[in-house]
């Protein structure tokens, strides 16, 4: 397990880029970063995309190989603060943003276009942005999907349509949700061939310690981890990394680990 402290947001994509670089060491390593990033030296390469990100959220990063980095960015002049604890104007709260491609051994920038990184796996990316709908003035989502450079354009689901359900890890789609295997549990879904995450009862009784969190795998078996519900905060797939990462609540400040 390794641990990288997150920093000020102006620093968000170096120092999840940092993170990423050191959890998929295939030697173990494990390092606890303190102060201000990067102002001391660490051991591994720090750079920068010099391509701004959205201050007042996180920005979906993937590694596509050994080298190029995907990730949501913010159009020249498009605000880097956004949400409604900021801006009042809903054409900046909904700016559009792109998404680019970084080759972190030339430093070459390849734009993706309008939207927003929804989904990476294998070279499969999906993209996803909002658009007022002229005649009923309802936002409505719209999708660009497919293989590099093969993309195509088409809704995203709206009102009315069956419900369909995707795994954020692979991006396959299902037309049913997977069932979960304690219905009173609360669970993080993992890839469909290494199961779940049980999280513990969503009613704990009172003065009852929270449980550790334990892998489910799809034959029944459980693994308890070293932490807990109040510990985890996102899970997701790195496909290249070959691992799962997840954000860590330590002291109050959001962290990343690995395993």
């Amino acid at each position: 397990m390794t641990k990288c402290k997150r920093y000020k947001y102006k620093q968000l994509l170096l120092s999840l880029i940092g993170c990423l670089l050191v959890f998929i060491s295939p030697f173990g390593l494990a390092f606890e970063f303190e102060g201000d990033f990067p102002s001391r030296e660490y051991p591994f390469e720090i750079k920068s995309s010099g391509i701004e990100v959205r201050a007042d959220e996180s920005t979906k990063v993937e590694w596509l190989d050994d080298h190029r980095v995907i990730f949501s960015a913010l159009n020249p002049g498009e605000p880097r603060l956004q949400s409604k604890k900021y801006r009042k104007d809903h054409e900046t709260i909904n700016a559009p943003g792109r998404v680019v491609i970084w080759d972190t051994r030339n430093g070459g920038i390849e734009d993706l276009g309008e939207g927003r990184l929804h989904c990476s796996y294998q070279g499969y990316i999906q993209i996803t942005w909002d658009k007022i709908n002229a005649s009923s003035g309802v936002s409505e989502v719209f999708v660009k999907s497919g293989i590099l450079p093969n993309f195509k354009e088409h809704p995203g689901w709206r009102e009315g349509q069956p419900r369909r359900y995707q795994d954020m890890h692979t991006c396959r789609i299902y037309d049913k949700l997977r069932t979960e295997p304690a219905p009173d549990h609360w669970h993080i879904h993992l890839k469909e061939e290494d199961g779940f995450l049980d999280l513990g009862p969503r009613k704990p009784k009172k003065g009852e310690k929270r449980p550790q969190i334990k892998i489910v795998r799809p034959e029944g078996t459980r693994q308890t981890l070293p932490l807990t519900m109040a510990d985890v905060d996102t899970v997701r797939w790195s496909d290249w990394a070959g691992v799962y990462t997840w954000g860590i609540i330590v002291g109050g400040v959001k962290s990343t680990g690995g395993t």
